[in-house]
């Protein structure tokens, strides 16, 4: 029986509110960056409105309008006019299923010293879930910003993985997707129980070696991840260290290029 190949490119990219290493609020390179690796799917973190860009353009009105694909801005942060949090696009046909705000933790389960510190640059953070219509076929999309708290990253994940989410069973029987700034690095805890469920792309992708995303000019972390159901073959995983990816935010973007066979019997 011969299979039908459906090639897709996701990216996941914590644009750091669109400021660059050099301090300067410049949109138009987080543009220059989607536009150059033309991803079908793109997923970003730190999406701002006013939040800690006092004044600046509205970020999510001028991707949409740059970018020209399908979008939908989720903000984790809501405070009159002022607006932060994630954004999808798509060129492919959507629709929202779900939006959260996730769970912090109560500081008096902070143990470590270093969350205690880390609790104190507190901010809530937010996930999507979205159905994408992908040549006929229905994909699910988590796309998710988790927190600087070990504790709040697990309850968070807890969260996202219920069966009322990522647990559900119209879901672990579909191709998924769960893209996002995870702030934790692979062999972490939080790392190894999303494995019991998905699969991380840059350990599936014959010949790459794993790369790191954070800091962009100096990545000495993998904080940033493309996680895919046993629907996929990962074809190829790109983060890409140039000049412009450098300069633009202070993470590089991950980029998949994935293979979803409709027969998923044969992988």
């Amino acid at each position: 029986m011969t299979e039908s190949l459906q090639k897709i490119r996701v990216m996941t990219y914590n644009i750091h509110k669109c400021l660059g290493r050099d301090k300067q609020h410049r949109p138009d390179r987080i543009v220059a960056v989607i536009k150059e690796y033309q991803p079908d799917i793109c997923v970003l973190q730190e999406v701002d409105v006013g939040y800690k860009i006092p004044g600046g353009i509205h970020q999510p009105e001028y991707l949409d309008r740059e970018l020209s694909m399908t979008s939908h801005f989720q903000p984790a942060i809501v405070d009159g006019d002022t607006l932060y949090g994630n954004m999808v696009f798509s060129r492919f046909d959507f629709k929202l299923v779900g939006h959260q705000t996730l769970p912090d933790t109560p500081v008096h389960k902070r143990i470590k010293l270093y969350e205690r510190i880390l609790s104190s640059t507190y901010e809530p953070r937010g996930a999507i879930w979205l159905e994408a219509d992908v040549n006929g076929q229905t994909v699910h999309i988590f796309a998710t910003h988790l927190g600087l708290s070990r504790a709040e990253r697990m309850a968070q994940l807890k969260t996202i993985m219920s069966t009322d989410w990522m647990g559900a069973e119209r879901v672990i029987n579909a191709p998924t997707l769960f893209l996002g700034d995870l702030n934790d690095t692979p062999g972490s805890l939080l790392h190894r129980k999303l494995s019991e469920r998905l699969f991380d792309s840059q350990m599936l992708c014959d010949g790459h070696r794993r790369r790191k995303t954070f800091m962009s000019w100096w990545p000495l972390r993998c904080l940033d991840h493309i996680f895919v159901s046993r629907h996929w073959h990962v074809h190829a995983v790109d983060v890409p260290r140039t000049g412009l990816t450098r300069q633009a935010s202070d993470h590089l973007p991950v980029i998949a290029d994935l293979i979803l066979k409709t027969d998923s019997t044969k992988l």
